[in-house]
């Protein structure tokens, strides 16, 4: 199921980025190497990301009721997908589930 409006706040999701409470999973850092983004530009890449690059929130297909914010952005000449949720263990974070190239539709 999606949605055509983000589900967390992306001041929220930014605070979270700038304050260094995000983590990139082992996934998505190996595509934003390939694109040759070190982590200093993926966080500039999160940072940047701005309310009209929203894509679309779709539910976590392992837990119901999670749901997954996605962006589609161009930054240096590149257009990315970036997908991610916060976690709510003992403290919020950012989780960056997806960073990678955009191949289809428009931006």
């Amino acid at each position: 199921m999606a949605k055509w409006k983000p589900h967390y706040d992306l001041k929220k999701s930014k605070s979270l980025i700038d304050s260094d409470k995000y983590i990139i999973v082992k996934s998505a850092k190996t595509t934003a190497f390939k694109l040759n983004f070190n982590e200093q530009r993926i966080k500039d890449v999160l940072l940047n990301i701005k309310p009209s690059d929203f894509s679309k929130s779709e539910e976590d297909w392992q837990i119901k009721g999670h749901w997954q914010d996605a962006y589609k952005t161009c930054y240096d000449g590149h257009r990315l997908y970036v997908k991610w949720k916060i976690t709510e263990n003992k403290e919020e974070h950012l989780l960056v589930l997806s960073f990678k190239e955009d191949q289809g539709g428009e931006i």
